[in-house]
């Protein structure tokens, strides 16, 4: 590794400005979208007791 970067200090340091700023953004974009989609399933998995016991009360 220490020898590519040697090599080329110019696509290295592309590397580190370019892609690394995308790589961070794409991991707190997954990050946040399993958070959101988690909280929606949560969500929804409440919704079903909630319901479930309105028609346990009805019945």
């Amino acid at each position: 590794m220490n020898h590519f970067i040697l090599m080329d200090a110019g696509i290295g340091n592309f590397v580190v400005f370019i892609v690394g700023p995308i790589f961070v953004g794409f991991l707190i974009g997954a990050l946040y979208l399993t958070v959101k989609s988690i909280l929606v399933i949560r969500r929804e998995l409440k919704n079903e007791k909630a319901s479930e016991k309105e028609n346990n009360e009805q019945s």
